[in-house]
C-alpha cells in the first residue's frame, strides 16, 4: 500500500502503531495485509480497554501493572524497541483481563506509554474533573 492511499484510508495513530510495531532498524511491511493486521491488534487493545473505569481502585491489579511496567520501560530503554513494549503491553491486557476490572492503575500504565508513543486514542476520562472532585472540601464549595 502506498503512504498516499495509507494516508488517506487510515488514522494517524494507526500508521503510528504500524510503524511503532517494527523496530527503527527494520524496514516496515507496508502491504494490506500488514496495515490490517496492525489495525486489528491496535482495535483488541482498545476494545479490552473499552469498559475501564478511571473511579475504580483497582488494587488486584497492583503488582501485575508494576511488573508490566517494568517490561515494557526495559524494552523501550533497550534500543527504544517499541515492537517488544506493544507486545508487553497487550499480553498484559489480555492476561489480566479475566483477573478482574481495569482501573485507575491500568489507566496509569496505559497513559504512560501512549503518552510517548500516542498509539491507542484513548478515550478522554475525566480526570482533572475526578481530581477536582478528590480535592474539594465535604459539601462541594471551595
Amino acid at each position: 500500500m502506498s503512504l498516499r492511499k495509507a494516508f488517506s484510508t487510515t488514522s494517524a495513530s494507526e500508521l503510528r502503531f504500524l510503524y511503532l510495531s517494527h523496530h527503527y532498524r527494520e524496514s516496515v511491511d507496508t502491504s494490506t495485509a500488514s496495515f490490517r493486521q496492525a489495525s486489528e491488534t491496535r482495535a483488541e487493545m482498545r476494545g479490552l480497554l473499552a469498559d475501564l473505569d478511571p473511579e475504580y481502585d483497582d488494587h488486584e491489579q497492583a503488582e501485575a501493572v508494576t511488573m508490566a511496567d517494568r517490561a515494557i520501560q526495559q524494552a523501550l530503554d533497550d534500543d527504544f524497541d517499541t515492537p517488544t513494549a506493544l507486545r508487553e503491553l497487550l499480553r498484559f491486557l489480555r492476561g489480566r483481563r479475566p483477573a478482574g476490572r481495569f482501573g485507575r492503575r491500568v489507566l496509569a500504565l496505559v497513559r504512560g506509554i501512549d503518552a510517548s508513543l500516542d498509539v491507542l486514542e484513548l478515550p478522554l476520562f475525566e480526570i482533572d474533573a475526578l481530581d477536582a472532585t478528590q480535592s474539594q472540601p465535604a459539601g462541594g464549595v471551595s
